[in-house]
C-alpha cells in the first residue's frame, strides 16, 4: 500500500470537517479551522515519509516549528481526549483504505498519456511545419 498524498489528506480532513481544502492553508486562526488544519498537518507527519519542511510548505508556507507544534499538540489531546483519538484513527483508516479520486493514474497509464501527449505534440509540429510550406508556397505565388 502507498501511503497518501498530502493533498489527499488536506482533501479527507477538510471534507470530514466541513471546511475548505483553502481554509488549511489560509492564516485563519479561528478554531473551527485550527483544529482541521493540526489534524491535517499531524496525519501527514504520521502517513507520508514528508518532512516538516515539506509538510509546512503544502500549508500555507508554514514552518517546521509550526508543523511540528501541531503535531505534538494533536498527539497530546490524543492521549486525553480518547473522542478525538477514535475521530483521528477514522480518518487514518480512511485514508488507508479508500482511494483517492484525485491520485494520479497508476504509472503505466501514465506512460501511455505521456507517449500519447508526445504522439500529439509531434503532430501540432509536423502540421505547423506544413502550413509554413502551404504559406511560403503561396507567397512566392502571388508575386509572379
Amino acid at each position: 500500500m502507498t501511503a497518501p498524498s498530502i493533498a489527499a489528506i488536506k482533501r479527507r480532513v477538510a471534507a470530514h470537517y466541513g471546511v475548505e481544502v483553502n481554509d488549511l492553508d489560509s492564516v485563519r486562526t479561528a478554531r473551527s479551522v485550527t483544529r482541521p488544519r493540526h489534524v491535517a498537518m499531524y496525519l501527514c507527519r504520521r502517513l507520508t515519509r514528508c518532512s516538516a519542511s515539506v509538510i509546512g510548505r503544502h500549508f500555507g508556507g508554514r514552518d517546521r516549528t509550526t508543523v511540528t507544534s501541531a503535531w505534538r499538540g494533536i498527539e497530546a489531546r490524543i492521549a486525553r481526549d480518547a473522542a478525538l483519538a477514535a475521530e483521528i484513527e477514522e480518518l487514518r483508516a480512511g485514508l488507508a483504505t479508500a482511494p483517492d479520486p484525485l491520485a494520479p493514474a497508476d504509472p503505466s497509464r501514465r506512460r501511455i498519456a505521456q507517449a500519447v501527449r508526445g504522439e500529439a505534440r509531434a503532430l501540432r509540429d509536423r502540421a505547423d511545419a506544413l502550413d509554413a510550406i502551404a504559406a511560403a508556397a503561396e507567397a512566392g505565388g502571388q508575386g509572379s
